[in-house]
């Protein structure tokens, strides 16, 4: 067996979904995820979530609690 990609979504409060994607984006500089690509608003006026690429098929995912 081959490991091919690995996801991991971390779900949070609104408010600490949003430092943890400050973390990965601005502390770590990873590049973020158009989520346009996938149909759904960027990030206009509120945050609605974040994909972080990490590998070829592993990503980090940060949603805020709905």
């Amino acid at each position: 067996m081959t490991v091919l990609g690995l996801r991991f979504c971390h779900v949070a409060a609104s408010a600490d979904a949003v430092v943890v994607a400050k973390i990965f984006g601005d502390g770590l500089a990873m590049p973020q995820m158009d989520l346009s690509r996938l149909g759904l608003p960027g990030n206009q006026g509120r945050f609605i979530g974040a994909i972080f690429p990490v590998a070829d098929k592993s990503w980090h995912e940060i949603w805020p609690e709905s």
